[in-house]
């Protein structure tokens, strides 16, 4: 496993990846959840959500986002080894430089599109689902000021396709002069489910023409160093080192 990852301590984990692998001999998918939650609260995210969220709107979900953010941790590991494909070969060969871009997409996506079967399954309340959505809008603005690559990649692509099809809404607060962000939950659950169905029929059919488009189309840095600034100063918690 990676364990080692010195300073760094892995919080949640999906072994392996190999598809022959987990085919003969299965799979284990696993969350730390005390290193997770303490990742939580060292990152910043409370911070954050002062920072990028409308008050009003995000007052009702605040005091679930973190558990939220934990259960969505663990659909996420599952959703690694969920969904098939016709490739003979394997996907991070197939794939090359942009398998875990997309490998990471399927899953970020998988665990938003559960919320809305488990709460008609009364496993959780309409208020967890739409904190959960807001738990995954903290992930996604935490992360875009990073280099898009693989888990930064897949966030930066959700956010720009969130934001085109008007499922995270863009307010303008402090008279013009900094940006908050909202949730329409409606239009959210089409949108993952939209947008998950595209990544599957690209993984599966192994489309590397549309993954180009794709990408090309919703992978971007433009708004890179505005997201920089606005987190420069909340703490990173990436380095926690346990002995």
């Amino acid at each position: 496993g990676f364990y080692d990852l010195f300073p760094g301590t892995v919080a949640e984990e999906s072994l392996p990846s190999d598809r022959s692998f987990v085919a003969r001999y299965g799979s284990v998918n696993m969350v730390f959840v005390n290193v997770h939650n303490i990742r939580f609260n060292a990152s910043g995210r409370a911070e954050a959500i002062d920072e990028f969220f409308v008050p009003e709107q995000i007052a009702k979900y605040k005091d679930f986002i973190m558990e939220m953010d934990t259960l969505m941790t663990g659909i996420h590991e599952i959703g690694h080894v969920m969904g098939g494909t016709i490739l003979k070969t394997e996907e991070e060969v197939y794939f090359g430089k942009n398998y875990h871009l997309i490998d990471e997409e399927k899953p970020e996506l998988i665990s938003m599109w559960a919320l809305p079967i488990l709460k008609e399954k009364g496993i959780i309340t309409e208020e967890q689902e739409i904190a959960g959505y807001y738990a995954m809008l903290l992930t996604i603005i935490t992360s875009m000021n990073r280099e898009p690559n693989d888990h930064m990649g897949a966030r930066n692509m959700m956010f720009h396709y969130f934001l085109r099809h008007r499922s995270i809404v863009e307010y303008q607060a402090d008279n013009g002069k900094s940006t908050k962000f909202g949730i329409d939950p409606v239009k959210m659950r089409i949108c993952v489910r939209d947008m998950l169905g595209h990544v599957v029929d690209i993984i599966s059919e192994g489309n590397l023409e549309e993954l180009a488009r794709f990408k090309g189309e919703y992978l971007s840095g433009a708004r890179k160093e505005e997201f920089n600034a606005r987190l420069s100063n909340l703490p990173s918690g990436a380095g926690l080192i346990f002995p």
